[in-house]
């Protein structure tokens, strides 16, 4: 873009290439958008809830704090730029433990980050609507139609994770959404949420899917990863 603009002032001249490089500026900054939006499918941003991970408390001393795993934190860190590139009004910080969502929260657009190990929602969500699109995750191991998956790390955070991508219809409320995003282990969870953010391959589908995801971990970072199973056969 910044190239293109360039040769705009010095082809047309400074105020007409300065007018080009606006427009060129704002159809990219549309085309973003309108890339993102495909991605989540939200029907009320503004009413979005995103349940994490919880782990045990930690006794501060006068209160127990909440916390949560790395591989959450830095698939929200993936969630958080996609979801403000594509809503300008979205509130990113919406953010709960999945003990804190219940009742009429359920009844809006969802983000679940954090397998069925240490998110309950994650789980109660696999259990209804899993067999239907042909996954479950059981501890560790993603079984995907007749294809069972489980990572295996070292010590240093080298190996290989895999990830699962959820994209529904939300079943605790017609006409929302819900997107879940596990792993075998932490690294799977990242690359799930890295793939949402950034494959082409979400953008093209319109309806329901789940795909299992490979990613190859270097000391603790989840390069980009590859489709191993997917509900429509792809």
């Amino acid at each position: 873009l910044r190239m293109q603009a360039v040769l705009l002032w010095f082809v047309l001249g400074p105020l007409p290439g300065l007018c080009a490089s606006a427009l060129l500026w704002s159809a990219k900054r549309l085309h973003d958008r309108q890339s993102h939006r495909r991605r989540w499918r939200l029907t009320d941003p503004q009413g979005l809830r995103i349940c994490i991970s919880a782990s045990p408390d930690i006794e501060s001393g006068t209160y127990s704090r909440p916390t949560t795993g790395i591989g959450q934190a830095k698939a929200l860190a993936f969630v958080a730029p996609s979801l403000m590139k594509a809503w300008r009004d979205v509130d990113a910080q919406n953010v709960y433990f999945a003990n804190e969502i219940s009742g009429s929260d359920l009844e809006a657009d969802l983000i679940l980050i954090g397998g069925p190990k240490t998110n309950a929602l994650s789980a109660r969500v696999l259990d209804l609507v899993g067999e239907a699109h042909g996954i479950s995750q059981q501890g560790s191991t993603i079984i995907a139609g007749n294809s069972k998956f489980e990572g295996e790390v070292a010590s240093d955070a080298t190996g290989t994770d895999y990830g699962l991508l959820l994209h529904i219809n939300n079943p605790f409320a017609q006409g929302h959404r819900l997107v879940l995003l596990s792993g075998s282990h932490t690294f799977g969870t990242v690359a799930a949420a890295r793939f949402m953010t950034s494959s082409p391959t979400v953008s093209r589908h319109n309806g329901e899917f789940a795909v299992v995801l490979r990613t190859s971990v270097e000391r603790g970072h989840a390069l980009a990863a590859t489709i191993v199973w997917s509900s429509d056969g792809d």
